[in-house]
């Protein structure tokens, strides 16, 4: 066997292992890209934009309007030339080819007509497709991000701290699934980072730290060994309760 064919079967044997993606954001209420903005200004190619001279450094509303989409694109794209040396454009030169078939550097001559190719597509058969070909069965992202299970079939849940449960909404921590729930912390604010030291945070004992990872292991229904019929990315519940203990 030579170097050539080796490599065919090695990526062969790769293309049939199923994977889990541990860390995403998928939203169940908008799967795909629903539009250039959710490619081009992407929160850390916005910090790039920014670092290169764009004068918005501030990242899209979650569900932001059509004219703010447009408005902030036409202020990006005279900066992307600038970083198309960053590992980002990089990322973004990849989807954009591999998903959308668009080679073109994207300029305002054209992004127009980019715009409307994803907007085209967006939805939840296009975000299958993509996973199809990507061999992802399953993705992981946050539990308010499911939408009261509106994709199950695609989606594993992580527990949102409690600053980013409070930001949306939640009187508690709240762990849905299968029919149980728990109340966990109640949210305070988020914590400044990069500002300073960090304030003290009341912790609870080992003992009701124990007995919160017993209880989310319970209503998460968490395989104890192995993988289940249902792929899981959670560890076992052994290693579930040392990270517990630890301060």
């Amino acid at each position: 066997m030579n170097t050539a064919e080796l490599a065919n079967h090695l990526e062969e044997a790769l293309r049939e292992i199923p994977l889990l993606d541990a860390h995403t954001h998928l939203d169940a209420a908008h799967l795909s890209a629903r539009g250039l903005d959710d490619i081009l200004l992407y929160h850390m190619v916005i910090s790039d934009l920014y670092s290169a001279g764009c004068p918005n450094g501030a990242r899209l509303n979650e569900m932001p309007s059509l004219e703010e989409s447009h408005s902030r694109l036409e202020q990006a794209i005279p900066y992307l030339p600038r970083i198309q040396n960053t590992s980002c454009s990089w990322m973004v030169r990849i989807i954009l080819k591999d998903l959308y078939g668009w080679t073109e550097p994207v300029t305002a001559a054209n992004w127009r007509k980019l715009d409307g190719l994803i907007r085209e597509r967006a939805g939840k058969a296009w975000a299958v497709q993509t996973l199809d070909r990507a061999g992802i069965q399953r993705t992981c992202t946050e539990l308010w991000r499911g939408r009261n299970g509106e994709c199950e079939e695609l989606l594993q849940y992580s527990w949102s701290g409690p600053s980013s449960r409070a930001a949306n909404g939640a009187s508690s921590i709240r762990i849905v699934r299968a029919g149980t729930h728990l109340d966990c912390l109640s949210p305070r604010a988020a914590h400044p980072v990069t500002l300073g030291a960090r304030p003290d945070v009341p912790r609870p004992s080992a003992h009701s730290r124990m007995c919160m990872t017993a209880s989310i292991t319970t209503a998460l229904s968490l395989p104890t060994t192995g993988f289940s019929t249902r792929p899981s990315i959670f560890p076992p519940t052994s290693i579930i309760a040392r990270l517990a203990m630890r301060r």
